[in-house]
């Protein structure tokens, strides 16, 4: 509930649904698909990226359901991902022309390796508003997450500035407490990132971290599991992995 109600509050690009589709059927709701639509504002090069999310339609009109993700995949020109993706969904996915970008899980333990580094590091939005350093795209990303209940993190030092934003997770069935990489700028200085903030995150009682990858992270104690939250893209420009700001990862705690 808390996601829709972040949904009904967020700006949506012209020609979108604010929530998505549904499928009818005298009256009745027998499908659903959630879609979560960013970016399009701004700068004209900014491209649409849609989130296709928590889909769902009754046993007795799952001859519907491709339909369904065929209308919600139907605007043109966007990028569309499904980064939670059901196994039995996969081969409707691949039909439509979904292609695999993230092929597995990193767990990282960056409590293990604590890196001493001059930086500054800022966790609230005072002290980003009062940084005036930070770039608006950069400040807004900050505070829209930071609202959706991310752990969000300024990084300074005197070579840069970037955002980190991490999601709370659970590691489930022992219910060990871990967060999940929302959002760096390069997937490749993670490392680098995980050295400033490892320590906060320690101290918030979050020791593990779950990156999106497609194969072991250099630098990073950790264990990589392929195979394990697969995500997929539609449209003419590929995803960044370690990009997953405003989706349902960051929206839905998914």
């Amino acid at each position: 509930m808390n996601g829709l109600r972040r949904l009904a509050t967020r700006t949506v690009p012209d020609g979108f649904p604010r929530f998505g589709y549904v499928l009818e059927c005298n009256g009745a709701f027998v499908g659903v698909l959630l879609m979560i639509v960013s970016g399009g504002f701004g700068e004209a090069a900014s491209p649409i990226r849609v989130n296709v999310s928590s889909w769902y339609v009754r046993p007795e009109f799952r001859v519907y359901a491709s339909l369904l993700s065929l209308r919600a995949t139907s605007h043109r020109p966007s990028m569309f991902l499904n980064i939670t993706p059901g196994r039995e969904t996969l081969p409707i996915l691949q039909a439509q022309g979904f292609k695999r970008f993230c092929d597995g899980l990193f767990i990282a333990f960056p409590a293990l390796d604590f890196r001493k580094c001059r930086a500054r590091v800022s966790s609230r939005p005072d002290q980003w508003r009062a940084n005036g350093s930070i770039p608006k795209k950069d400040l807004t990303l900050l505070l829209d997450h930071y609202e959706f209940g991310c752990i969000c993190v300024w990084c300074e030092t005197t070579e840069f500035g970037v955002p980190v934003i991490f999601g709370r997770r659970r590691i489930l069935p022992a219910n060990i407490p871990s967060v999940q990489l929302i959002y760096c700028d390069d997937i490749e200085n993670i490392n680098k990132y995980l050295g400033i903030v490892s320590r906060l995150l320690f101290l918030r009682g979050f020791p593990i971290v779950m990156i999106a990858a497609n194969g072991p992270l250099e630098g990073i104690r950790g264990k990589y599991y392929d195979d394990w939250s697969r995500m997929y893209f539609k449209g003419p420009q590929e995803p960044r992995i370690g990009d997953l700001s405003y989706t349902e990862a960051a929206i839905f705690g998914f």
